[in-house]
């Protein structure tokens, strides 16, 4: 073997990346070291703070949840509160976790180029804008309400992207060993993390909203938010950024800010296959569809706010199922979506991890310009639509 190559190798080993941000040191690996294993538990467990995250945000803001709806409101000028502690939460969970999960972090190979990156992610802005969501908007969210919408958009972005994934090498471009994915057991303190994740977030979300109760009933309940419109406030602001910091952790916690985790999944005709995905998926869905369909059915109205913000959209459109080709093409091909995308620029801010957190927006900002040749129209939010 050539021994320039060999001692590369052993540096690139032994060596380790340190990046200083807000107080937390996350260490950052080459790829390989974790790319190929398959670890359900970890995954369920950020599955399951998920899918209670959603259903929180939904009972006591009315909000569904979806991380590229956040970033498109901001784009298109509605700068509101919650949006800003929302994705403020998802960058801040994203931080908080990698002192404790560090090596979730990986280094991405040089055959993974800048223009890959840039092109994968300007597909996965322009899907996730034209079709209104993306993952965690259609995929967690749509799906626990049982939309059709979603369900559609959903079975299309995956078949795009395991298309294009096996197409298009994306597990080679990742340096992905093209061996079969092991069984790894997870550590005591790994399920501890999860544990205390699941934990926190429902323990939170739970005393926000019983103080928000509390004082809406002692100042004169409904008139509550015309009398003390900064308890509503706080209240909504506490659940976005809860909500939003879940989420953040908990992608970093199952892996999937890692674009190697993703696409291992996606390849289809590779030995390297990680079926991981399917347990946050799984999980997620898990908690969260008794949930929602118990609130939707069950209350008339959040803790604060005047009504369910759901999509009152049905007509599964051209524009739902370009979108959907788009993004699970854009996805397929650099194996991140618009969350790990932006936690991936704060934690492990990288060339080419800023380069697609750009390309995202710059491709959701694009979008609007090819809406009036698809037709269909944006979502409007009412109940039960």
């Amino acid at each position: 073997p050539d021994p320039q190559r060999l001692v590369s190798l052993l540096v690139s080993n032994l060596a380790f990346k340190t990046n200083v941000m807000g107080g937390a040191i996350s260490k950052v690996t080459e790829v390989g070291a974790l790319s190929n294993a398959f670890t359900p538990v970890p995954c369920l467990l950020g599955g399951l703070a998920m899918g209670i995250a959603t259903a929180g945000k939904l009972l006591l803001t009315g909000r569904v949840l979806g991380i590229s709806g956040a970033v498109k409101g901001l784009l298109e000028g509605d700068v509101a509160l919650w949006r800003l502690c929302f994705l403020g939460g998802l960058l801040v969970g994203g931080l908080g976790m990698t002192a404790l999960v560090p090596d979730m972090l990986e280094k991405l190979p040089a055959s993974f180029t800048v223009s890959r990156a840039v092109v994968g992610s300007l597909l996965v802005g322009v899907g996730s804008s034209l079709g209104n969501g993306c993952t965690s908007g259609h995929g967690i969210s749509g799906n626990a309400r049982l939309s059709k919408r979603s369900m559609v958009y959903t079975c299309v972005f995956m078949g795009s992207a395991v298309v294009t994934a096996t197409l298009t090498g994306t597990t080679r471009a990742l340096g992905i060993p093209n061996v079969p994915a092991p069984y790894q057991p997870p550590s005591e303190e790994s399920i501890a993390v999860g544990l205390k994740l699941i934990g926190t977030v429902f323990g939170t979300l739970a005393t926000i909203g019983v103080v928000g109760r509390v004082a809406k009933h002692v100042l004169g309940g409904d008139r509550a938010e015309q009398s003390c419109p900064r308890i509503c406030t706080a209240v909504n602001a506490g659940a976005e950024f809860v909500s939003g910091a879940t989420f953040g952790s908990a992608l970093v916690y199952s892996g999937m800010v890692r674009n190697v985790k993703v696409a291992a999944f996606l390849n289809m005709l590779a030995p390297s296959r990680d079926f991981s995905l399917m347990f946050v998926m799984g999980g997620a869905l898990l908690v969260a569809t008794p949930l929602v369909q118990l609130i939707l059915s069950r209350s008339n109205k959040p803790l604060c706010g005047k009504k369910y913000q759901v999509p009152d959209k049905t007509v599964i459109d051209q524009q739902l199922l370009v979108g959907g080709v788009l993004f699970g093409a854009g996805w397929g091909y650099v194996g991140s979506c618009p969350g790990p995308a932006f936690v991936n620029m704060v934690t492990n801010p990288s060339g080419v991890n800023v380069a697609a957190s750009v390309a995202v927006i710059l491709g959701m900002a694009m979008a609007k310009h090819l809406r009036p040749y698809l037709g269909g129209s944006e979502c409007k939010m009412e109940k039960n639509s």
